[in-house]
């Protein structure tokens, strides 16, 4: 286990040797902490889902959370958090046994540096359980144990507590960690059949995420987007792997030759090669979709209709902050290759690249403007790291300078936009500024209220159907979309949503739904229809399994 652990911590483990020692081992593997965050007074930030959350509870959540607890019967607290709650348990259930479960073995490590409670692991009386330990737990919650759990964490290891709630059935599937679309997936999931819990791949140890496949005996492995190793890991457990990729790659796909169980699906069409070349044979463009059951209208009552009932909206990422980032590091890579160049010189490149993409903005043209005019420069920048090269940086300073064009235009005529701070550079334009939106029951209120919902897409992204535009229709929203060759393949344009080819355009149709907003909501109620009918997310899960052959065990 390692020196140089604490006075508490090596009393703790000790104890937990004598008891349960491949827990002990189990608690002490390298494990991503970044998650965990103490503050300077004294609390703790729990990171989820990009937004931090005090995981410290009150007394008063301590309180609500026993309530009508009996303490002659067995307790399993589900979710450590930082330990108020375990304290309380030890103190109220004199006669009963406390079990402690949690997903995260940072969180059970920090919780044996707490306090030493050495004798209660000793006398039974205080038992551990780490991830899929949480099964041991199924049959006592049946027969009438008690079940306790944390506030927070109940959300966050959601997976886990229906798991727990309704045990383990027929089939299994585990779903990897991440962000949009992964609750998603899960349901869609669970609606066919399957039990789901969750596979930290990032932040978890090796020898862990084996246990947990292991002790869960999936089916198979599903994943919003990739993540390097992935294929390897599904590999060694000889385990299906479906991969739905929904987001720009941060990263260059790294070659591999562990794919005989994997499937790619992309929501770009460009990305099939990327992935075949780097050795992935079972590759497939699959657009994005819409939980229909998430996303859906919403009737406003007077109180909300004042803050969402607005004639354009816009949601989404001004781009601003990112564009800046790059724009400093472009600065600082192309005096680092040139020389003697200045910044001065830098800008100098930069403004005219942004203006030659500005010419037409229905076309990405950056790459063979970099091919063009900075090819050496290109050539250098590609050998000393992909991920920085000049196409990727002015890409998104092109991406963000489209984005606040289009939408400044629109001031006069009041949009609002929700989104980061970097579209408060747009208000001095007529540009509401509504803060950010919540992805839950918030999206649906934006996307129902308003007359036009807008989508702007990334410029280098042009050939996709954002997630922007199903979660819109889904609301029951009329939606004005940038045109593309897949958005005329899913939707029947002027139809079901309206699109527009430029900045011109764009202002024109914007003028006459405004003028005509009978016509829009027309067009909006047949492609929440459509929608409905062609592109939901369990409609699209059920068409991976079905390409990766699991869609018939599925049935039965």
């Amino acid at each position: 286990m390692g020196t140089g652990l604490s006075k508490i911590l090596a009393s703790n483990l000790k104890a937990l040797l004598s008891t349960n020692p491949a827990l002990a081992e189990r608690v002490c593997l390298p494990v991503d902490s970044d998650h965990v965050q103490p503050q300077p007074d004294g609390s703790t930030q729990y990171r989820w889902r990009n937004t931090l959350h005090l995981l410290d509870l009150t007394e008063v959540q301590c309180k609500e959370a026993l309530e009508g607890l009996d303490n002659n019967v067995d307790v399993l607290l589900f979710g450590v958090g930082t330990g108020e709650l375990v304290d309380r348990l030890l103190d109220y259930c004199d006669e009963a046994s406390v079990a402690v479960w949690d997903r995260d073995p940072w969180l059970l490590r920090q919780l044996l540096e707490r306090r030493d409670y050495s004798e209660l692991i000793c006398s039974g009386r205080l038992i551990f359980a780490l991830g899929m330990d949480i099964l041991d737990y199924v049959p006592a919650l049946k027969l009438g144990g008690q079940l306790i759990t944390h506030p927070l964490l109940e959300h966050v290891y959601s997976n886990e507590l229906r798991l727990l709630t309704h045990g383990r059935g027929e089939r299994a599937a585990l779903v990897c960690e991440g962000g949009l679309l992964v609750d998603d997936l899960a349901t869609a999931l669970r609606d066919e059949g399957y039990s789901v819990a969750t596979w930290n791949i990032s932040r978890l140890a090796e020898d862990e995420l084996q246990h947990t496949a292991t002790r869960l005996q999936p089916q198979l492995v599903a994943s919003v987007n990739y993540s390097h190793g992935l294929a390897e890991a599904c590999e060694e457990a000889k385990l299906p792997l479906i991969v739905w990729e929904i987001d720009p790659s941060p990263d260059e796909i790294k070659h591999t030759d562990a794919t005989t169980t994997s499937h790619i699906f992309t929501y770009r069409a460009e990305q099939e090669q990327a992935y075949r070349d780097a050795g992935f044979p079972r590759v497939e463009y699959l657009p994005l979709a819409a939980n229909c059951e998430r996303r859906h209208p919403v009737e406003l009552d007077s109180t909300e209709s004042d803050h969402y009932s607005n004639p354009i909206s816009f949601v989404g990422n001004s781009m601003t902050a990112l564009g800046n980032q790059h724009r400093r590091r472009f600065v600082e890579l192309y005096k680092a290759w040139s020389g003697d160049g200045s910044e001065d010189d830098a800008n100098t490149v930069i403004a005219a690249v942004l203006e030659l993409q500005a010419a037409d903005r229905s076309r990405y043209v950056i790459p063979e403007v970099v091919q063009e005019h900075l090819g050496a420069f290109s050539e250098a920048m590609m050998a000393h790291d992909p991920s920085e090269h000049p196409i990727i940086l002015l890409g998104e300073m092109a991406a963000a300078d489209k984005r606040l064009t289009f939408i400044a235009d629109l001031g006069q005529v009041d949009i609002a936009v929700w989104g980061d701070e970097g579209w408060k550079d747009t208000e001095e334009y007529g540009v509401r500024y509504m803060g950010p939106a919540g992805h839950r029951e918030e999206l649906n209120r934006i996307y129902s209220g308003s007359l036009i919902n807008l989508d702007i897409g990334r410029i280098y992204q042009n050939d996709i159907v954002t997630l922007r535009v199903f979660d819109a229709l889904a609301c029951g929203g009329f939606v004005l979309a940038e045109h593309s060759e897949a958005l005329t393949k899913m939707f029947d344009i002027g139809t079901e949503l309206d699109s527009y080819r430029t900045r011109e355009e764009l202002l024109q149709k914007v003028g006459h739904y405004l003028e005509h907003p009978e016509e829009a909501r027309a067009i909006a109620e047949r492609g929440m229809a459509r929608v409905r009918r062609d592109h939901t997310i369990a409609s699209r899960l059920r068409y991976m399994l079905s390409t990766a052959g699991l869609r018939q065990a599925a049935n039965h």
